[in-house]
């Protein structure tokens, strides 16, 4: 059976992914790691990390992990909702790069870096830019007002946690990727912030999900 992992931690970006790598991921010997990173980088004011850097980092964590043994699989972080995010943000703190230009750059970053590792990438945001259901009412993907009580745009909802989780699995599937051992490292999104199992991989935290989901497939499926 699939043992999953969850590594998401609130507030990361990816200088602090790098510097609990090898506790929190490699030590556990994963046959795939699952990399979900930049929001903080892009959007959390008090976590920004410059786009140059960002590379830099997100290349060190797909090396070390691949130098390990371990297969990678990226993902592009999701949409936000820039109303809500500017509500709990000062916009000064971004100066002339503002956040909806660093969230693209770095899911720019992302695709590049998978492209020229030859990487299985889960396309998360298209998939949920497709859907476009992100914004203020009851039904929304993200977290607000109307479906949670609070003033969000950034951290998915129960449903939202499941369409990332839906989206790996199919790309674990489509690249018949070793699910013997998976570690999803990331932020609050990959810990599952609000969420039942929050940081764990189990109830409506995206590792608990996914988890369920190659509980089934599994065996045979995935090596």
């Amino acid at each position: 059976m699939p043992e999953i992992i969850n590594a998401g931690v609130g507030g990361n970006n990816s200088r602090a992914l790098l510097s609990r790598l090898d506790e929190d991921v490699l030590s556990h010997d994963p046959s795939l790691v699952i990399i979900m990173v930049g929001t903080n980088d892009a959007l959390n004011s008090e976590a920004l990390v410059p786009l140059d850097e960002y590379r830099e980092n997100l290349e060190l964590l797909v090396g070390r992990c691949i130098a390990s043994g371990s297969r990678v699989l990226l993902a592009t972080i999701i949409p936000f909702h820039e109303p809500a995010l500017m509500a709990r943000h000062q916009a000064t703190a971004y100066g002339e790069m503002p956040p909806a230009q660093r969230h693209a750059a770095v899911i720019n970053a992302i695709r590049e870096c998978s492209r020229k590792h030859s990487l299985p990438l889960a396309e998360v945001n298209t998939v949920f830019t497709a859907l476009g259901n992100t914004g203020e009412d009851a039904s929304s993907l993200l977290r607000n007002p109307a479906n949670s009580g609070v003033v969000d745009g950034v951290h998915p909802t129960a449903q939202g946690y499941a369409l990332i989780a839906a989206v790996i699995f199919q790309t674990i599937l489509d690249h018949r990727l070793p699910a013997s051992r998976v570690v999803c490292l990331g932020d609050s999104i990959t810990m599952g912030i609000a969420m039942q199992g929050e940081g764990t991989a189990t109830g409506d935290t995206y590792p608990g999900r996914l988890a369920v989901m190659l509980r089934i497939a599994t065996p045979g499926l995935c090596p």
